[in-house]
Formats: structure tokens, C-alpha cells, sequence
């Protein structure tokens, strides 16, 4: 003989049995659980659903609580991601003025360069201002000091 299962299938709060198997399928007398009428248990279903619908203060608070706290986790979440695009923002910021910076500093370096170049110097002040090498007898030799450089204090003597 085949095998056959029992199955039980709800149908607007009436419970229907029939046999599943290689025989036409037939319904089943209905057993009560625990001596109870069908009227009892549709009574008892229907409470258990009305206090499943309710909602205790506590179980009001403690989801209000909940949804504050999601709602400030949210915020604070949206305000850090606020401030990290901002930082962002303004770290491109600097970074563009420290290369406009560099660019304007190598600049500046290359025309100081220029002007402590030594053979540039002597053509500008050849060519351009006219000046001359001084000759054996404009040139005046002191004697070497302690440090590296002479002061003038008085006017330089003069060799007569």
C-alpha cells in the first residue's frame, strides 16, 4: 500500500484533514483538541489575537526609545559624513594654495638665482651701467682682522 500523509489545512477558522496518497483525496471527521467545541477554541483564537494586537505603555515607550535613538544615530551619522566632505573640501582647498605658493616660490627662486649669478652680474654691470674693473692704484689692502670683514669707523687714509 501507498504511503499516505495526513495534512491539515485552516480555512476560515474551520480546520479540514484529508489524506494525501496515490487514493482520491477524502476529508476527515475533525478531532477537538482537548475536549474543546470548535465554538471554544474560535473564542479563545480570537482573544489571543485581540491581546496580540494591543500594545503595552511599555512596549509604546521602549519602541519610542528605540526610534529616538536610531533617529539621533542618523543624524549624527549624516552630520560626520557632513564634516568629513567639508574637511575634504577644504584640504583641496590648501593644498591648491600651497601649490600656487610653490609654483610662486620657485619663481622667486629662479629670478634671485639669476641675479646672484656672477656672469650676469658682470654684464649687466659692464653693458648696462657702465662700469669698469678699478685699476692697480684705486685698489686699497688692509690688513686681515679677527673677523672676516672690515668696519669703517673713519675715512680710509690715503697713501701720499
Amino acid at each position: 500500500m501507498a504511503q499516505q500523509t495526513r495534512r491539515r489545512i485552516p480555512v476560515n477558522d474551520d480546520i479540514h484533514y484529508y489524506v494525501e496518497g496515490n487514493v482520491v483525496r477524502k476529508e476527515e471527521p475533525v478531532y477537538e483538541p482537548f475536549g474543546e467545541s470548535r465554538e471554544q477554541v474560535k473564542k479563545r483564537v480570537r482573544r489571543n489575537r485581540a491581546r496580540a494586537r494591543q500594545m503595552s505603555v511599555l512596549y509604546v515607550v521602549m519602541l519610542s526609545v528605540a526610534m529616538i535613538i536610531s533617529v539621533f544615530i542618523c543624524y549624527q551619522t549624516l552630520m560626520l559624513k557632513a564634516e568629513i566632505v567639508a574637511s575634504k573640501q577644504h584640504i583641496v582647498t590648501l593644498q591648491n594654495q600651497l601649490d600656487s605658493l610653490r609654483l610662486s616660490n620657485n619663481a622667486i627662486e629662479g629670478s634671485v638665482a639669476i641675479y646672484t649669478d656672477l656672469d650676469h652680474i658682470y654684464k649687466v654691470a659692464t653693458e648696462e651701467m657702465g662700469m669698469v674693473y678699478p685699476s692697480e692704484d684705486q685698489v686699497i689692502r688692509f690688513d686681515r682682522t679677527e673677523s672676516e670683514y672690515v668696519r669703517q669707523y673713519e675715512d680710509i687714509p690715503t697713501d701720499d
